[in-house]
């Protein structure tokens, strides 16, 4: 009986803290305190300029928090993750990453990996990247015709996150596209411009002035939010060109690998009520209108996209269930041996 009473008060305290961090604006709240920021990008690339116009925004919503910004982007960002969630209970911190890099690196196994992102708390992502899949301009966009061509896909490694989706889409879509790596970001590109490549999964924002004068061409739409140039036919989605039988879970996988932008998560050692608040104060920068009169002046694609929402893409890239993995993982194999020109297509009755 004292056990039920013991818990009855626990779950009072906890209900009566919650209840006096809710009536208490962001600003009230963090008001004297100090929120440290690890941006998880080189800080003279986009990941940088990002986080330079956001924190503006932010400081605005906590305009008597201190706001401490480092950069690390070592390992892709899986140092300044191994570094938040070593911060003690208490700490008022977040990281500014790419959510898909680290869970890809966890789900993978990969050396150098100490954390959990199925204990991040996430904030808030701030995109929804329109990816695409991307061809040079004279490429035929036939489905059946493209199914029975030898077709280059540019990469840099293996292992990355475009290349592992480009593989796959190989299965999915029953188009062989061959992954020749040792493209940097800008080489891949150019390639399908110049016709040294055929197809290569990228992001509209990045390459809509390509998309605008014909230097390349949308073979289908993967997903995301509205930043595709008007020469885009977005009723050409990966949906219409899938090969019968392929796994609705994997495509969702997929989709949800290429389309989650950046986010920001705060790590175990922040509080519950802290996190919650923190969701409120980047919200509200988020919809900042002096922020989103930059980000459009700069054609800087931003969206508040909400934790919920991220921890369901996140839940689905890490693999944690066996099932989807073994999917996952079947698809993949299927994809490459495709790529090595070993396989036809995927048997996806197994």
């Amino acid at each position: 009986m004292r056990k039920v009473f013991g818990m009855l008060a626990a779950a009072l305290v906890m209900a009566a803290v919650s209840f006096s961090a809710q009536a208490q604006t962001p600003a009230e709240y963090f008001k004297g305190r100090t929120l440290d920021v690890i941006v998880a990008f080189s800080n003279q690339g986009g990941g940088s300029r990002f986080w330079a116009i956001f924190s503006d925004a932010l400081r605005r919503q906590l305009p008597d928090t201190l706001i401490r910004t480092r950069f690390n982007d070592a390992g892709s960002g899986t140092s300044a993750a191994n570094e938040l969630f070593t911060l003690p209970p208490g700490s008022l911190a977040v990281g500014f990453v790419r959510a898909t890099e680290l869970a890809f690196a966890q789900a993978q196994g990969h050396d150098g990996v100490h954390y959990d992102m199925g204990q991040a708390k996430w904030i808030q992502a701030v995109e929804r990247t329109s990816h695409f899949m991307a061809g040079r301009r004279d490429l035929p966009l036939d489905i059946a015709t493209l199914r029975n061509m030898k077709l280059v896909i540019p990469a840099d490694e293996i292992g990355d996150t475009q290349t592992i989706a480009s593989t796959m889409l190989n299965a999915l879509t029953g188009i062989h596209g061959r992954i020749v790596v040792g493209f940097g970001g800008s080489e891949r590109v150019r390639a399908l411009v110049v016709g040294d490549a055929d197809l290569y999964t990228e992001a509209a924002d990045e390459v809509n002035e390509l998309l605008d004068t014909g230097e390349l061409i949308s073979v289908y739409v993967i997903g995301g939010g509205n930043n595709f140039s008007t020469k885009v036919d977005q009723s050409r989605t990966l949906q219409t060109v899938l090969v019968p039988g392929a796994p609705a879970d994997v495509v969702d996988y997929v989709v949800a690998a290429r389309t989650l932008g950046r986010a920001f998560f705060a790590p175990p050692g922040v509080s519950d009520a802290d996190a919650a608040i923190l969701r409120l104060a980047f919200e509200a920068a988020s919809k900042d209108p002096e922020l989103i009169a930059v980000a459009t002046k700069n054609q800087v694609p931003l969206a508040h996209v909400p934790h919920e929402e991220v921890e369901q893409k996140l839940k689905l890239i890490l693999l944690t269930d066996p099932k989807l993995k073994a999917a996952v993982e079947h698809t993949f194999e299927c994809g490459k041996k495709m790529s090595d020109g070993t396989l036809d297509q995927c048997d996806f009755s197994q």
